[in-house]
């Protein structure tokens, strides 16, 4: 497997424009054994930080397979794979809270699944964090997400960093 790639970040006042692509050679598919394939994965980016305390970001990838045959369709790979991913990220109460909203979304049109990240931490010391959150799960019709809707979780950590 050989993989080159480049990624960018150009900074303008509040924004962050973000740019990544990446070149893979060699994959090999268990429904092609005799065929090397190779893929292209590109993303596209912006960050806004404008808001006091706040963080805003909104991501779009596409994973494009070179060379496409049919028969990989039975193991869910599609030619082109999108992902959309949009970040909610604010600091309150002298940034000792933290909020934290990830959703993200697969298929061109959304309607492949994806799932949503909600957390708060709260710094009760220096060194002592306190996170909770949820994981919500969103059916759709790429692997796993088809059997996945109903598997949300609730998380608590408690961190202490020495």
């Amino acid at each position: 497997l050989t993989m080159a790639g480049l990624a960018t970040n150009i900074a303008i006042g509040n924004w962050l424009l973000k740019g990544e692509l990446a070149h893979f050679s060699g994959l090999v598919s268990a429904l092609l054994p005799e065929k090397s394939l190779s893929r292209t994965d590109s993303l596209l980016g912006v960050e806004y930080a404008g808001l006091r305390d706040t963080t805003l970001s909104l991501e779009i990838a596409n994973r494009h397979l070179h060379d496409y045959e049919p028969p990989l369709a039975t193991e869910g790979i599609a030619e082109d794979e999108w992902q959309t991913a949009l970040r909610y990220q604010g600091d309150f109460m002298n940034a000792r809270l933290h909020l934290l909203a990830l959703v993200t979304a697969f298929g061109e049109d959304l309607s492949e699944g994806g799932f949503g990240r909600y957390s708060v931490a709260y710094d009760l010391a220096d060194a002592l964090t306190l996170t909770g959150g949820i994981v919500s799960y969103e059916g759709g019709d790429k692997v796993p997400f088809n059997s996945i809707a109903d598997n949300d979780r609730l998380f608590v950590d408690l961190k202490y960093s020495f």
